[in-house]
């Protein structure tokens, strides 16, 4: 029998953990206890010897789904470089459960050796042999840049001057912004970048100071952070792909919980930066009456000169810094996404139902709709009334002639033509 606790230190127990089909290790410090949340499971911190949080096993779903549907839709298995692996769980399922990568095509990557250890272990519980993946010990920004020239040999030999991945994935326990530049260097002409954002604070406009320093972009404090925040994550992406003459185009886009992921298709070509420049803009946004607007961005200059509101005339008009403004999906991924999740069984990928749910409120996020959305709850309060459900509320805008939709960024908020002034109205109308 194999012995699970070989060059694995002595404080450390191994548990066993399933996610989907897939078993694997996940060690916890004997004498340490362990802090809990209110439903008796763990509480993900940097403390733990190795990383896991549970709770974004939907971050995990999602990203083996769309490495399926891009390996199909290119016709050809796939390389994947996974560089903050931590548990190693989101690289072991996509040899449990999918089919898609080359051999000797994954690439799992972390700083910390004991994560690497219990990766090997758990690889071993699978059966997986090592010959099919390589396995690193590197901090993540080194090794991004330096991916690029791995297996010298075999790049000579297939008259090749770099090696490239078709996949890269970057979530780290954190900001992702220094880890995207690098990133660019790595990864294969046509391939994408899927990165996740976990600290919210600054992308949603708490922490103003440390989105201009991360982001290089001024956030404000509005009630559709949400999309803001990921909206500026997307804009500071396609910015640093512009130093390397490359441009993006997002795949799909969702803020979920506590963090952001983002699946960007990466193109070279200067004519293709251009274009992600005029899916540049800024929010311009009344903290008084609830009152926004956006204006592209224009190399001459901003038009907006305003400084008062154009609704109640006030001064707290707020101007943000640079956001995407364009598409936040595309509509082949996510038509197939829906696909492979109605086939999906819940047993292997665990948040088939919140996947679902995702791509309902997000079917018509693109249709011609500003790049921002309406609070209900929010604005309702703001006038004292109470509102209707969502249903009878997009009834009532459709019927005066606006187009309405609702949003995955809040249950309760709604993407509309219509200005904020058209959704007091409304409201205040369900009340006489």
């Amino acid at each position: 029998m194999m012995n699970i606790k070989k060059d694995i230190p002595l404080e450390y127990n191994l548990e066993i953990k399933y996610e989907g089909k897939t078993r694997f290790y996940l060690p916890s410090q004997l004498k340490k206890e362990t802090k809990l949340d209110i439903t008796g499971k763990k509480i993900p911190s940097k403390a733990m010897p190795v990383f896991y949080n549970e709770k974004m096993v939907i971050n995990r779903d999602i990203t083996l789904l769309m490495a399926k549907i891009y390996s199909n839709s290119i016709g050809r298995k796939i390389s994947f470089l996974d560089s903050m692996a931590a548990s190693g769980v989101r690289s072991i399922r996509l040899f449990n459960e999918l089919d898609i990568l080359k051999e000797n095509g994954l690439f799992i990557n972390d700083l910390n050796p004991l994560a690497l250890k219990v990766i090997k272990k758990s690889m071993q519980l699978n059966e997986i042999n090592q010959s099919r993946y390589q396995i690193f010990n590197e901090d993540a920004l080194l090794f991004l840049s330096r991916f690029r020239y791995l297996n010298k040999e075999n790049i000579q030999k297939e008259n090749k001057k770099f090696n490239y991945s078709d996949f890269i994935d970057i979530d780290p326990f954190g900001s992702p912004s220094k880890y995207i530049p690098v990133s660019f260097q790595s990864i294969e002409i046509g391939g994408i970048l899927c990165i996740t954002a976990t600290d919210t604070p600054a992308l949603f406009g708490i922490w103003k100071e440390s989105c201009i320093r991360k982001y290089l972009t001024m956030p404000i404090k509005c009630e559709f952070f949400k999309e803001m925040g990921t909206r500026i994550l997307i804009y500071y992406t396609a910015k640093m792909a512009h130093l390397y003459e490359m441009y993006i185009t997002p795949l799909l886009s969702i803020s979920s919980d506590h963090f952001i992921r983002i699946f960007l298709k990466v193109n070279r070509g200067i004519e293709g930066g251009n274009k992600n420049l005029r899916n540049f803009g800024k929010y311009i946004y009344c903290s008084k009456c609830g009152f926004r607007n956006f204006e592209k961005f224009d190399i001459k200059g901003s038009k907006y000169e305003e400084n008062k509101c154009p609704h109640c005339n006030s001064d707290k008009i707020l101007k943000s810094g640079l956001v995407w403004i364009g598409k936040l999906h595309s509509e082949f991924y996510k038509n197939k996404l829906l696909e492979e999740v109605e086939k999906a069984s819940p047993n292997i990928f665990p948040s088939k139902n919140k996947i679902k749910k995702f791509l309902e409120l997000s079917a018509r996020e693109d249709d011609n709709f500003p790049p921002y959305f309406y609070s209900i709850p929010k604005i309702a309060d703001s006038i004292n009334k109470p509102y209707p459900s969502m249903k009878k509320l997009q009834e009532r805008i459709m019927d005066i002639g606006f187009d309405v939709s609702r949003t995955h960024f809040d249950p309760q908020g709604l993407k509309t033509s219509a200005d904020i002034r058209v959704i007091k109205e409304i409201i205040i109308s369900f009340n006489k």
